[in-house]
């Protein structure tokens, strides 16, 4: 039955759902990153909270084919719900690439990676519930220019850690992979670099989002 009512608690509260799944997910992985083993408890946690992310969107989609009124254009709820969504999708990837690319070594860039996604996290965390006030107010503003900050220096974070990566000696990536072989090596090399891609594209998406809920915002004005 179609709900004749605007339904702004459902989608909030369904938003703020995705938000503990993100939180939930950055929290595995901030673990995950600090012990770097048990590679296939991990990989079955992940692969839960994407499974409750899902399932957080499959409710969302439907609310919103059952809604008439909705507190936010349907044009920017099913987007929002995808950008949200995408964020635990890629930790997920990162964690189960550890284990489909045999990446035994903690990569060096890890560690500040964590950092700042879970810096993202937690301003995400904070936009959330900003954004329930529907008024584009200078907590919301703030909590966007963060995570735009954060995604600068991921991007510049990457670039240098690939350059690295890609321009070390053999002498250097022999010791770092603790391996001799040129085929192997160079096999390392490349799961690495895709790992540390996969680790940008998280804090990209966090900034996706952010801009997503900006726009939507700035609307209300």
């Amino acid at each position: 039955m179609v709900s004749l009512l605007p339904r702004k608690s459902t989608f909030f509260e369904l938003f703020r759902a995705q938000g503990t799944v993100i939180k939930n997910a950055t929290e595995l992985f901030a673990d995950f990153a600090v012990k770097f083993g048990d590679f296939d408890s991990y990989s079955a946690r992940s692969k839960a909270l994407e499974r409750e992310g899902d399932a957080v969107v499959r409710k969302l989609t439907y609310e919103l084919a059952e809604a008439f009124n909705t507190p936010l254009d349907r044009e920017d709820i099913h987007p929002l719900m995808l950008d949200l969504d995408r964020i635990v999708n890629l930790i997920n990837r990162a964690v189960q690439d550890t284990y489909l690319y045999g990446i035994t070594e903690k990569p060096a860039i890890m560690d500040a990676f964590v950092s700042l996604i879970q810096g993202a996290a937690e301003e995400l965390e904070q936009l959330l519930t900003v954004f329930e006030r529907r008024k584009y107010v200078a907590e919301l503003a703030h909590a966007v220019e963060k995570i735009r900050g954060i995604e600068h220096q991921a991007d510049v974070l990457y670039k240098q850690s690939v350059h690295a990566l890609f321009t070390s000696d053999r002498e250097r990536l022999r010791a770092l992979f603790r391996d001799d072989s040129e085929s192997v090596i160079t096999l390392k090399v490349l799961a690495t670099n895709r790992f540390m891609t996969n680790l940008e594209k998280i804090v990209d998406a966090f900034q996706v989002a952010a801009n997503r809920i900006e726009g939507i915002a700035i609307k209300w004005n």
